[in-house]
């Protein structure tokens, strides 16, 4: 029942404000009551409903703080049978003690969807979950290269050939 609540009240915002992400920042902070009650607000929802979301979720624990990725292990992403493959192809990119398991991660409508650095993604494959994994880099890189308003430059190079690169592969796949 609280899945398919969240579900729906997480919609109210939509993916670029999305309330499990917001809960799993608020987590990882160690955030206080209040901070949860302020994000419930912002929500439109029960503070309840946020405080008992941030310790039901398997990726809000404290025990699973110290993982870097959470595959998803909802009903939507296990009857779609494609967790196992997302869980093969990480097991390239990170160590078997970083991927963690979450119950849902809000990704339903996709499947094939796992958290990483506090944001939900889909991979249906190899090649979309290194493009994934390549913007999180780019994004963190980027973030941290900001000089006089402007991002760097080779770094902004460097994301755009990567990007044309696997959308060649994809166009090559796809024929």
């Amino acid at each position: 029942m609280a899945n398919k609540n969240i579900r729906s009240l997480s919609s109210r915002k939509e993916l670029d404000d999305n309330l499990f992400e917001n809960i799993a920042t608020l987590s990882k902070q160690n955030a206080s009551k209040e901070e949860f009650q302020a994000l419930a607000k912002r929500f439109l929802i029960d503070d309840s409903v946020v405080v008992g979301t941030s310790s039901f979720y398997d990726f809000t624990r404290e025990e699973n703080r110290n993982k870097k990725i959470h595959v998803c292990s909802g009903t939507a992403c296990m009857v779609a049978k494609s967790q196992s493959n997302l869980y093969k192809n990480l097991k390239n990119h990170f160590k078997e003690d970083e991927i963690g398991h979450a119950a849902c991660v809000g990704h339903c409508h996709s499947n094939s969807a796992f958290m990483y650095n506090d944001k939900t993604y889909s991979a249906h494959s190899k090649e979309e979950l290194e493009f994934s994994l390549h913007l999180v880099s780019f994004r963190l890189r980027s973030t941290s290269s900001f000089r006089d308003d402007k991002i760097n430059s080779n770094s902004s190079l460097e994301c755009a050939e990567y990007v044309l690169s696997l959308y060649i592969k994809a166009l090559l796949l796809w024929q």
